[in-house]
């Protein structure tokens, strides 16, 4: 058995981060995904990572959260704005920290007035575009501190 088929077969049967394996992510090795994994298996998660991923009963929230990001990371977002920097320097965040929380909060509530008219594949894409730019506004709220 090698490493990444090992990495994948512990990380499936405790389920926390089942989609990283499946989808992967650019730039993230299997071993480190592991490793990532064993440190929470240990009790080294932080304040912001679950001890379980998805919490009971949250799946279908967990879903979207993650359509939205790989929107972001893996779509539109990443194909018109990227160009290769991580999220917190692209325009999105430049923009909202030149004009404050009306850029962010402006475009989201756009995006979900948008979402009203469009048939149901495009409605979801505006709505995840617009957990987006919400994202991007808790970053800049979170940097504040």
């Amino acid at each position: 058995m090698t490493e990444i088929d090992k990495c994948t077969r512990e990380v499936a049967s405790d389920g926390w981060v089942r989609w990283f394996v499946e989808k992967g992510r650019p730039g993230t090795t299997y071993a480190r995904l592991h490793e990532e994994w064993r440190k929470l298996r240990e009790g080294g998660h932080s304040e912001k990572t679950p001890k379980q991923f998805p919490a009971p009963g949250y799946g279908e929230l967990y879903d979207v959260l993650v359509q939205a990001h790989d929107q972001a990371a893996y779509g539109k977002g990443n194909e018109r704005h990227a160009t290769g920097q991580p999220f917190v320097e692209q325009p999105i965040m430049k923009l909202t920290a030149l004009y404050g929380p009306g850029f962010p909060l402006g475009q989201a509530g756009k995006k979900m007035q948008e979402s009203l008219r469009l048939p149901r594949e495009m409605a979801i894409r505006e709505l995840l575009g617009a957990i987006n730019y919400i994202a991007a506004q808790i970053i800049a709220l979170e940097k504040e501190d």
